[in-house]
């Protein structure tokens, strides 16, 4: 409960991924008052928790070590990093994003580190099609959408046809400086709305780097109300573990993540939909 007495929703999605249940609530939004918001809850299998924790960690390595920096407005502690092709971003082959586009043009991304991104980028987005294809039905049909509107097609070094998103973002652990990524400052954000998101939908998939499920670790979506088994409860506390994904409507619902009670383990969120120019 909060310190206002408001009852809120906490979703263990592995006590219905175990039964071979998915969780899908329909939400009110206490901002802009729309009723017709859902969010959805799957926790993959031991199969796929497997293969998609093996992808997603490596496509984490090749950017975390590097130490890149991101945006201080992108997180309270923790990185971001958006990696992929974008409309309008020049002719780059390949790059990574942070806060600003100015980015782009660091000496981070003109150093090649790209180099080998690449193949782990493509094998991450074509499992994201067919995990997100499988589980998530409005966000991959707002993804394709949005893409077909605005005229993109995925790159066939990243997937191509195959392939889910022109980019992909992904949240893991802190990167202070050029030493490289800090243990225990994982991602964490404060509650936001994604409102450059051209998707309605996206999905997000959370991993950790030794496939547990550290303490502590948690995705709020804060100001809505919805009913739950006949009880109406305000805002909704989803506890993450390896492997749990969720969709959600990033540009309408407020939202943040916390980061698991641990110095050990590194977590990342793994992103897919179409977000706007920037990251804020």
């Amino acid at each position: 409960q909060t310190s206002e007495n408001r009852d809120v929703l906490k979703i263990d999605p592995r006590k219905f991924g175990e039964a071979g249940k998915d969780v899908e609530i329909c939400v009110s939004d206490s901002v802009e008052g729309r009723e017709d918001h859902f969010v959805r809850i799957h926790y993959l299998s031991e199969k796929e928790r497997v293969e998609f924790g093996e992808k997603a960690n490596e496509f984490a390595s090749k950017w975390n070590k590097n130490g890149f920096v991101t945006s201080s407005r992108t997180c309270i502690q923790g990185g971001m990093v958006k990696c992929g092709f974008s409309k309008g971003a020049g002719h780059h082959p390949h790059f990574f994003m942070g806060g600003t586009w100015d980015d782009l043009y660091s000496k981070v991304a003109k150093s090649g580190f790209a180099k080998g991104i690449t193949d782990s980028h493509k094998a991450l987005n074509r499992l994201g099609r067919i995990v997100v294809q499988k589980y998530f039905r409005r966000a991959f049909e707002s993804i394709q959408k949005t893409n077909e509107w605005q005229k993109m097609k995925v790159p066939s070094a990243i997937g191509g046809d195959d392939g889910l998103c022109m980019n992909i973002i992904q949240s893991g652990s802190g990167m202070r400086n050029e030493g490289g990524p800090i243990k225990g400052q994982n991602f964490t954000t404060e509650s936001h709305v994604d409102s450059r998101d051209l998707s309605e939908y996206c999905s997000s998939i959370w991993t950790s780097s030794d496939s547990s499920d550290p303490p502590g670790w948690y995705f709020v979506l804060p100001f809505l109300s919805c009913v739950h088994k006949g009880k109406k409860y305000e805002g909704i506390a989803i506890r993450l573990r390896h492997g749990v994904g969720i969709e959600w409507a990033g540009r309408h619902l407020f939202h943040c993540s916390t980061a698991p009670d641990t110095d050990r383990i590194d977590v990342n969120g793994t992103f897919y939909g179409v977000p706007g120019a920037t990251i804020e």
